[in-house]
């Protein structure tokens, strides 16, 4: 990552540039930094397909799959008739994003967890969830527990986790 950071440093206007940095972090499962490296590219390049295709793989890596969708979308829209390995990866990206789509409506229903998929569609984005992950989510998930520690030990199993409790890949 450093001597693409430094390629793009020297040669800032190449859109291929940042999407190979976008590769990069996706690799990484650095999705926000990715992101932004794919937008970057497409400031410079609208018509980039790798970098939709890094937005569709990103989105769908994070659970947002119907960005996932949008995304991969836009690549298809800017390929071509040509098919070659890129095509293929989009295809299978947006076909694994619609089952997940299709797979959580029907888990909704299934599982109780609402009765009606269309309900829970309509909820969830008013539920105030936040996606936090490694340190953040840490301090984050600490602090509640503590709270919730301070108002009943038997809330938290008696007692607090150790860092060992939380997943802190990045």
């Amino acid at each position: 990552q450093t001597s693409l950071k430094n390629a793009i440093l020297a040669d800032n206007l190449k859109a291929d540039n940042y999407t190979y940095l976008g590769i990069a972090y996706l690799g990484d499962e650095k999705y926000a930094d990715a992101e932004k490296q794919f937008r970057l590219a497409l400031n410079l390049d609208p018509e980039n397909v790798s970098a939709y295709r890094g937005l569709g793989i990103s989105a769908f890596k994070t659970g947002d799959y119907e960005r996932a969708i949008t995304e991969l979308n836009h690549a298809l829209d800017h390929t071509g008739i040509w098919l070659n390995q890129e095509i293929y990866d989009i295809l299978w990206y947006r076909a694994d994003a619609e089952k997940a789509l299709k797979d959580y409506e029907a888990a909704c229903e299934t599982y109780g967890i609402l009765p009606k998929a269309a309900i829970a569609e309509k909820a969830i984005p008013y539920c105030g969830l936040t996606f936090l992950r490694g340190a953040e989510m840490q301090t984050g998930l600490s602090g509640y527990l503590k709270v919730m520690y301070d108002a009943n030990p038997k809330s938290v199993g008696g007692q607090l986790p150790g860092d060992d409790f939380y997943y802190n890949a990045e």
